[in-house]
């Protein structure tokens, strides 16, 4: 089967920001295809985002029960936006491991860096953290978290029930999936 692939000069010749708040913004982009055709596209403008999925010496993840006035009660691992104090992703991380979940680690590993989504820009890292050790939870004030932990399985488990929702980590069960036998190899070298 042949793939066909189109491509087209597509040129933005107008962009203003038409929303502003003081963690995002909404920027609407006029763009002109080749054919001579405009569009208006928004665009979600928000920080670099981190997400982190800490798994325990035995093997078992540490994923969040945060609730959200939008959805309610929603699993997902640990995450965040980086900010201001945060001079590389791998800060935000670890700040964000220690304020969502009450955790330090001394093992990190970037799995992979994304784009947030069609329509927002921003690129969200992704990361694991192995070597855990207890702290203090330090949530941010609008926030209400609990710390939950369980095996993969469990976790997919959930997933396929629709109890866990969240994209983020629905991609981490893609790359889990893929590379479960490297992960828990990554586990057992750690004991």
């Amino acid at each position: 089967m042949k793939s066909l692939i189109m491509t087209k000069e597509i040129r933005r010749v107008e962009q203003r920001i038409v929303y502003q708040t003081e963690r995002s913004s909404i920027r609407e982009d006029t763009i002109v295809y080749a054919d001579g055709r405009e569009e208006v596209h928004e665009i979600l403008q928000s920080p670099e985002g981190v997400l982190i999925l800490p798994i325990t010496q035995d093997g078992r993840i540490m994923l969040t029960k945060e609730y959200r006035h939008n959805h309610g009660w929603v699993y997902g691992v640990p995450m965040g936006r980086k900010e201001t104090g945060d001079s590389q992703p791998l800060d935000a991380a670890k700040r964000e491991l220690k304020e969502e979940v009450g955790l330090a680690a001394t093992k990190w590993t970037h799995i992979s860096t994304h784009h947030n989504g069609i329509h927002e820009e921003g690129l969200n890292y992704f990361y694991i953290a192995e070597v855990l050790t207890a702290g203090t939870f330090s949530h941010d004030k609008d926030e209400d978290i609990q710390s939950i932990e369980m095996t993969f399985e469990d976790a997919f488990r959930l997933m396929d029930k629709g109890e866990i929702v969240d994209l983020p980590t629905f991609t981490y069960r893609i790359k889990v999936k893929k590379n479960l036998a490297i992960l828990r190899n990554l586990v057992k070298t750690t004991k």
